[in-house]
Parts: structure tokens; sequence; C-alpha cells
């Protein structure tokens, strides 16, 4: 029996220690899922690439595929700076009026060819020949290129800003050994373009009727992807790819409509990234015709709109509101500054002390000044029932200040040819889509751009033009950024348009997915800007909390 008390003792203590030790672990030890390199990432797309080309690739599949398979000389991050790539590096010269770039020496094309100097010309002058017909040929004008050796190329700019340039160069190259005897007219059917060789992280391995393969290129000169292939399924719509998510059959979808958020938010096991798109919604009041050449009345008005509501209404809340006319997420964004809010009580003190008042039994509320003529304006937009929706709620919202409002919905040719660009209008309701990520809003905002009928509200402010041309010619981002600041916060004051909204770009993925991230988006191809990141993989450890 003794024995038997001693067996049982020591059982017991073993128990003790053991739920002791259970306990610590429990307390101290977690498994934690590590990323691991590998694997397949299958996204659905609409449509199948129409060719894989970067100089000629213009729908956004084509672009998108071609991004993977391509490398420029620089790339975009996700606040739109622009950092080497196939470039090592580039320096300015002291006249400023030069970019010189330096080659990555370990770089080649995916056949093991050296990336160099003759491919940057190459594609550059393609680009430049008076028969090339896609979608860059105005970005590279008055641009010269000429090889310093072989892994050196300079860029003679003449009068063209020197801040643009890095974006510029994120095009693809083209290799110059395959297609040195393609002559312009020929790149579009030449059969390079369905079965490509670049110098980016992935290359073709397959293309079918419905489907692309592209596996991790080894040689890559960067940062090594961490996927091992990534598949592209075609669908006929980003609906039916939606669909196939459901189902498990791919492991992202973009471009998810607003109509389809709500079903898109109700799939198990899928994560919704959102990007801002490079445009910005607003309301362009031409600042010299009345009754918007009166800055108190321009500020009024963008203290009457509730940006808030337009975007929910309108856009099913799939907007980023806009405080600044230099794009959210952007290094050049100045932190608190903010556009002008809603505050009608603010509106209606603006417009009274700029003679407009509500006189008892006023007409329907409308405001009239001292010789008896009402605030009334034109407010123009395009024709598509989204734009028209926006307007008339922009209306409503005037009025409630004093405004009397007639809106008239026009084509959108019509809106930019013959009313926005000659500036017969008072207000209009249009998008800005900037031409990339890089900030420089010259043309839109610059007093040169009135001759250009770019500049379609007619700004001319001497600061403004300063802070806009010190941007453009400096070529560190903190002395630009410092430019960008100073007008931003003139840009508030002289309320040359009310900031209204960022359309959002919806990029729908698996949750098994790790490592996406998205930021501004000028092409559906920046959501894979960081893609090199990107793991399906994972590995099961042991560490300590």
């Amino acid at each position: 029996m003794r024995r038997f008390a001693q067996h049982l003792s020591a059982a017991l203590l073993g128990i003790v220690a053991l739920g002791i030790a259970l306990g610590w672990v429990a307390t101290n030890i977690e498994v934690a899922e590590e990323p691991q390199a590998g694997g397949t990432y299958t996204e659905g797309i609409a449509g199948h690439p129409s060719i894989l080309n970067p100089i000629l690739a213009r729908d956004d599949t084509s672009r998108t595929v071609s991004s993977l398979i391509f490398a420029g000389l620089t790339r975009s991050t996700e606040d739109g700076r622009f950092v080497p790539d196939l470039a090592e590096r580039w320096e300015v010269d002291e006249q400023r009026r030069s970019f010189t770039f330096s080659l990555h020496p370990k770089a080649r094309w995916h056949d093991g060819e050296p990336v160099t100097s003759a491919d940057v010309i190459f594609t550059v002058r393609a680009i430049q020949d008076r028969e090339y017909r896609g979608p860059l040929a105005s970005s590279w004008k008055g641009i010269a290129v000429q090889a310093v050796d072989e892994l050196t190329v300079r860029f003679l700019v003449n009068d063209r800003p020197l801040a643009t340039l890095p974006e510029l160069s994120s095009v693809g190259l083209l290799p110059e050994h395959l297609l040195r005897n393609v002559p312009a007219t020929q790149l579009g059917s030449h059969s390079f373009n369905s079965r490509p060789v670049g110098s980016g992280p992935f290359r073709l391995m397959e293309s079918g009727r419905d489907f692309l393969r592209l596996a991790a290129y080894p040689m890559y000169h960067g940062t090594a992807p961490q996927l091992e292939h990534i598949v592209f399924k075609v669908f006929s719509s980003y609906g039916s790819a939606l669909t196939a998510l459901a189902r498990g059959e791919v492991d992202g979808v973009p471009a998810v409509s607003p109509g389809d958020i709500g079903r898109a938010r109700e799939l198990p096991n899928v994560l919704l990234y959102e990007g801002v798109w490079a445009s910005t919604a607003m309301l362009f009041l031409n600042v010299a015709r009345p009754p918007f050449d009166d800055v108190r009345v321009r500020q009024a008005a963008a203290f009457a709109v509730k940006r808030a509501d337009l975007v929910e209404q309108a856009r099913l809340g799939q907007a980023r509101l806009a405080d600044s006319p230099v794009l959210p997420e952007s290094w050049a964004l100045a932190k608190g500054k903010h556009a002008l809010g809603h505050d009608p009580e603010r509106a209606s003190r603006l417009l009274q002390n700029a003679g407009w008042t509500l006189p008892s039994g006023g007409r329907f509320g409308v405001r009239l000044n001292a010789m008896g003529e009402a605030l009334r304006i034109e407010l123009l937009t395009g024709d598509q029932e989204e734009q028209v929706q926006l307007a008339q709620l922009l209306g409503d919202q005037l009025r409630a200040v004093g405004f009397e409002v007639e809106l008239q919905a026009l084509g959108i040719g019509g809106l930019v040819q013959d009313f926005l660009r000659p500036r017969r209008y008072q207000a209009a309701l249009f998008s800005w889509e900037f031409a990339g990520l890089d900030p420089d809003v010259y043309s839109l905002w610059h007093s040169e751009a009135i001759k250009d009928g770019t500049n379609i509200v007619g700004l001319a402010d001497p600061a403004i033009d300063r802070w806009l041309d010190s941007a453009r010619q400096a070529t560190g981002v903190q002395k630009r950024a410092k430019s960008y600041r100073a007008f931003q916060e003139r840009f508030i004051e002289e309320a040359p348009s009310v900031l209204l909204f960022h359309p959002v770009f919806t990029y729908a993925i698996s949750d098994r997915v790790r490592g996406a991230r998205l930021g501004l988006v000028a092409s559906p191809a920046d959501r894979l800007n960081n893609v090199h990141e990107w793991t399906v993989r994972t590995r099961s450890e042991l560490r300590r909390r």
C-alpha cells in the first residue's frame, strides 16, 4: 500500500509539473504563421490582353501583364515616388538640362542577354518615330537621348520640366537586340507582342485563350519575387471573376465596381483593399466670369457643399474626400492643409459681405445684389447618370445658401471642347485625370496654361505660378514638397474650384495572400507595385510571446 501511495504521489506531482509546464507554454509560447516563398497567385481579369508590349499597350489587362514582364529605368511606389529599377541611380547636371542614368550591371533580358544603353535608346526612339501610333506619342517630345557608354545613358531635356523625367523613365524597355530591324510600322503586328522577352520580375511561360501563366525570373536584377507563379484567368467581366473568387477558383479580382462592393464584402476569407485613383472630381469655377470672379463667392460655394453626402449618395461611399489639389497618399501632400469644409452659415456670411443678400420676400430664397440681379449660375456636367445625380445634389446644396442654379448635361466631348477649354461657362462638375503619379499640376493651375486651354478656370495667380514653377524645376523630393506645400495653402485661400472627392480602386483578395498594399493608382497595373513582397504560402513556427 505504501508503494502504491508513493507511485500515486509521484504521478500526481508529474501531472502538476506537466500542468505548470503546459501553462507556461500556453502563456509564453505561440504558434506563428510565417510567410514562405513559392506558390501561385491566381487572379481573375476581364478580357485577354491584346498586346504584350509596354509602349503599345492601351487596355488595362495588357498594361497590367506588361508591367510584370517589362522593367523601366524607374518604378513607382505606393506614395507616387519614382525609385531606381533598371537604373541604379541618376544624376542631374549643374545646368539642370540633363539627366544621366546608370544602368544596373546585373540586369538581364529573359533570354539572358544584358540590358544596355542601346535598349534605352531604341525604346525612346521607337516612341519618337513619326510612324509610332502608341499611347506615349506626346510624352517624349523634345527629349534627346544619347549613350555615354554601354551602361550609361543621358537625356537632354531642353525646355521640358526636369521633375517629370523619372516618371517618364518608368516605361518598360524593349530589347534592341531582338527588335532592331523591325520598323515602327510593323512593331504592332510583330510576333514579339505575343511571345515577349522582357527584363521584369516575371516572364511569360504559357498563354491560352482563357489564361496566362507567368513565372518568376531567376536572374531578375531587383528584389526576387516571393511568388513562384502568377496566373491570370480570363473572364467576360469582373462580375464573373468575382463569382470565381467566391468559389475559390481565383485568389484576387481587381476593379470591384461600387455596385459589387456589398457582394464582395460578404465573401468569406476575402479582404478588400482600397487604392486612390489619380483623379479628382471638382466643381470648377470660372474665376474670370461673375459671380466667381469674387473670391468670397468662390469660398462660399466651397462652404456650401457637403462632400460626404455626395460620396454616399452618388458613389455609394466608394470615394475619398478631396482635401487638397494634390492627391492623397502622395509624398507632396501637405499634412493638415484641408479643403474648406461644410459650413453653410459661413457661406451665408461670405455672400452677404460680397453684396448678395436675401431680402424679405426674396424669390424662393435666391440672393440678390444691389441692382436686384439674382445670384444665378449655370452648372454644366456630363450626361452620364452618376454625373447628373452628382450635379443635382450639388445644385441643391448651393440653392440652400441662396444660389439659383440651372443644370445643363452635355456629352463629354462637347463639354470639354465647346465649354471648358474656351472657358465658356460659370461652373462645371468635371473629373480631372492626372497623367500619372507625379504631383505636377502646372497644366491645370498655372497662368501659362490658360492659352493652351488646360487651365480651364482661367486662374492667373503670381504666387501659385511661382510655386508651381519652383516645384517643376527642382529635382529633390524635399525641395519639391516645400513648393507644393506653399501652393496648396494658396490654393485653399483662392478656391478656384471646389474639391470634391477621389474615386477609389477596390481590389478583392483572398486572405491567404500576404503582403498586398495599395496606394495611389494611375493605372490598374499600379495595384501590383509591391507584388514582389506577396506570399501565398506559410509555415508554422513556435515563438516566444
